[in-house]
């Protein structure tokens, strides 16, 4: 390596080439690179690369000293000592940003511009030190990184630019506004990011659907198109984009003007859902970007996803929900399946993967109605069997039970809260679909364990009780185990036929265990407070205390 590298930095184009070629076939398919670590060899690799990039004589060698640095700037070793600020404007320069921002009209410059394969590898040199480097990142809220891509941005209908310019183009947009939260702002306001990037996702869609540019023709948006690959790769990253833009409105305190393009990008995702792909691998790629960026999105901006069907020319009757079209509703209702379908027993695929999608149900089935009525009558429909435990089974219903004791405390809760608000946040209602045992936790952590056991929010609900029980269910509710939440055959009394005397001592040889297991610290008798919430008693006698009062509560309600 020292050979290679004394060599390099001879300035000999003739013998720096094919060592340039070698050390890209040997390091193709590496990320680390131990054979620089020793006689500062990697620092004087970079220089001699960046040399040649610097010399405009040395033209020949620019994409092949490009695909090394593409490859080197994978490993974070010494980046941070590495690179500096002019090297990274000599990548702007190359990968036609840095001209955009000074000479975006001038066709005096022309010529200059850098061959798209330039600019591409600069493009992706770009991309791996704006991910691995912190001083770049630093460097990237001042230099003219953002500027010039959205500067680029605006011109995508007007010049023929090729899809991997584009692609790299919104992958680097994506990194820099992902790690460094204080562009975030200037980007989106200042450079009008945020609209360029919806006018952009729509371009690349009017070629795909027969549509106007602000979507107002709905007449087709029930029919399926194929977007394909190149297509979905890059309306995935302008949406992962999209989503950083509107992460710094934590609290939903989105002005109007955010509020106006985020409906009509709903809009937009609402035609990408109907969207058919290559593969379901590619499907669940681009529906699960759709779903990232809905976790950003206001309540009130989700009745866009079930139009009404008046809009519609065609449309399936299938989806047909009290006048609205819900096919795009399902197709989430698909995806949250597919992941419930494919869950592991790992807290962080559960985080990972389930918590966008059920904070996206949760959101959708609070900020609308018909959404919500929707997503009940197929998540939670009528019950018919009552002879199978709420959790066991491979319905959603039962996948979503299961969930409700997972250790993983955040996927568990957004499921308890997205049940509970399918149940108008009615206790009782719960309880029938879940059983108490499985949603014991969340109403404890909400304070809903005391006699009138409501949460407090049904008044916001319409009064229609949506509960039409079925003629089967109706027929065994009686031999139902609230606890269990299924049917449970009469037992046998085991204490028929004992004295009272034999009761008492049966029942005063539970209490006496029961408390030595609390002295031993395994278990912390608990009764329920005033607030609906568990509360310690320092000895179990004391649960005696209120159980007439509780009695009586419970006859009444």
């Amino acid at each position: 390596m020292d050979d290679k590298i004394n060599v390099l930095l001879s300035g000999d184009i003739s013998a720096a080439t094919p060592i340039l070629e070698k050390l890209i076939q040997l390091n193709n398919g590496s990320f680390k690179f131990p054979e620089l670590d020793v006689d500062n060899l990697r620092p004087q690799l970079w220089c001699a690369l960046f040399d040649y990039l610097k010399n405009p004589k040395m033209t020949n060698v620019h994409q092949l000293c490009l695909s090394n640095i593409r490859i080197l700037s994978r490993e974070k070793t010494q980046l941070d000592d590495i690179v500096c600020e002019s090297w990274i404007n000599i990548l702007l320069e190359m990968s036609g940003l840095y001209q955009l921002t000074v000479v975006e009209d001038d066709e005096s410059h022309a010529d200059q511009t850098p061959s798209d394969n330039i600019i591409i590898e600069s493009l992706k040199c770009l991309c791996n030190l704006v991910f691995n480097s912190k001083a770049v990142q630093d460097l990237c809220q001042k230099n003219c990184m953002n500027e010039g891509i959205i500067c680029r941005l605006r011109t995508y209908r007007e010049r023929n630019i090729p899809h991997e310019i584009k692609y790299f183009d919104m992958k680097l947009l994506f990194a820099i506004t992902a790690l460094c939260p204080a562009v975030r702002e200037k980007v989106k306001n200042e450079y009008h990011g945020f609209a360029y990037l919806i006018e952009s996702l729509d371009e690349l869609l009017k070629d795909l659907l027969p549509l106007t540019p602000a979507f107002q023709n709905t007449q087709s948006r029930d029919h399926p198109y194929f977007i394909n690959d190149t297509e979905l790769d890059l309306s995935c990253e302008i949406l992962k984009t999209l989503f950083n833009l509107i992460l710094q409105n934590k609290n939903s305190n989105f002005d109007e003007d955010d509020e106006t393009y985020i409906l009509r990008l709903m809009i937009i995702c609402h035609s990408l859902l109907l969207c058919k792909t290559s593969s379901n691998d590619k499907k669940n790629e681009l529906h699960s970007n759709i779903v990232n960026f809905f976790t950003g999105v206001p309540n009130s901006c989700y009745d866009e996803l079930a139009p009404l069907v008046a809009n519609f020319k065609t449309y399936s009757k299938d989806y047909e929900f009290e006048g609205r079209n819900m096919k795009a509703v399902h197709t989430l209702i698909e995806f949250l399946q597919h992941k419930l379908s494919t869950i592991q027993n790992v807290a962080t695929w559960q985080y990972e993967n389930l918590s966008p999608i059920l904070s996206v149900m949760h959101k959708a089935a609070s900020g609308s109605r018909y959404l919500r009525k929707y997503l009940r009558s197929v998540i939670l429909p009528p019950l018919t069997d009552v002879h199978t435990r709420p959790e066991e089974g491979d319905s959603i219903r039962s996948q979503l039970c299961r969930l409700l004791t997972t250790p993983v405390t955040h996927v568990r809760d957004l499921t308890a809260e997205f049940l509970l608000i399918l149940c108008k946040e009615n206790v009782g209602r719960m309880i029938k679909y879940t059983g108490y045992g499985n949603a014991a936790g969340h109403f404890a952590n909400r304070g809903l364990l005391g006699p009138n056991r409501q949460s407090g929010g049904e008044s916001q609900y319409s009064s229609d009780s949506e509960d039409s029980d079925t003629e089967e269910y109706l027929a065994m509710r009686h031999t139902v185990n609230p606890v269990t939440g299924c049917y449970e055959p009469p037992r046998i009394d085991p204490m028929a036929g004992c004295t009272e005397e034999q009761k008492e001592y049966e029942a005063m040889k539970l209490v006496n265990l029961m408390d030595q297991l609390s002295r031993a610290g395994v278990i912390q008798p608990c009764r329920v407070g005033p607030d609906g919430r568990p509360e310690p008693v320092e000895h179990v006698l004391q649960l005696q205390e209120d159980l007439p009062n509780q009695q009586v509560q419970n006859q009444k309600s």
